[in-house]
C-alpha cells in the first residue's frame, strides 16, 4: 500500500494563523532594528574571529576585514544596511547594540595590533586611526559594491519633451 499524502493544511486551517508583522514579535520597530543589528555583529564578528591566522598579518587583517566583511555584506545586506545605516540613527538604537558592535570592534583591534606589531587599544591614536580607519573604507567599498549590484529594474526616468525654448530658440 502506498502512503497517503498528507496536508498541513487542515491542522493549520484549524489553529487559524493570522499573518503578523514581524516586528509584532518585538516592542517596537526600534526593537527590531535593535535586534537585527545585534545579529549583524553577531554574524560579522564570529565571521572575522573565524578568519585563518597565518604568518602574515596584514594579509590576516585584509582577509578578515576586506574578504569576510565583503561576503558578510553580499550575503547579508539587509543586516549591513541595518548596521551601517545611510543616514544618523538615533542614538538610543544605536546603544541597543553597541555591546556586540564593541566585542567585532575588539576582534580588529586585536588584528590591527598584531599587524602593527603593537600592544595597544583605542586610547592609542595610532591603534583607533587604523581600527576606524580600515573598516570604514570596507564600509565604503561595500556601499559601492551594493549599489553596483543588478537589483528589481527601475523605471527609466521619461525624457524631458522639448519645449522650443532652449539654446538656439
Amino acid at each position: 500500500a502506498r502512503p497517503v499524502p498528507r496536508s498541513v493544511l487542515p491542522p493549520a486551517d484549524r489553529a487559524a494563523p493570522t499573518p503578523r508583522p514581524a516586528d509584532s514579535f518585538f516592542d517596537s520597530r526600534e526593537g527590531m532594528l535593535a535586534a537585527l543589528g545585534t545579529r549583524a555583529f553577531e554574524v560579522l564578528g564570529a565571521w572575522v574571529a573565524d578568519s585563518p591566522i597565518t604568518n602574515d598579518p596584514l594579509a590576516d587583517l585584509v582577509e578578515a576585514g576586506a574578504g569576510q566583511f565583503r561576503r558578510w555584506t553580499l550575503e547579508h545586506p539587509a543586516l549591513f544596511r541595518v548596521a551601517f545605516p545611510q543616514t544618523e540613527i538615533a542614538p538610543a538604537l544605536s546603544e541597543r547594540f553597541g555591546p556586540v558592535r564593541l566585542r567585532t570592534l575588539s576582534g580588529l583591534v586585536d588584528l590591527v595590533n598584531q599587524a602593527l606589531k603593537r600592544q595597544g587599544t583605542l586610547a592609542d591614536p595610532e591603534i583607533r586611526d587604523a581600527t576606524l580607519t580600515f573598516p570604514a573604507m570596507c564600509e565604503g567599498l561595500a556601499k559601492l559594491e551594493l549599489r553596483s549590484l543588478p537589483g528589481p529594474p527601475r523605471p527609466r526616468p521619461t525624457p524631458a519633451r522639448p519645449t522650443g525654448r532652449g539654446r538656439g530658440s
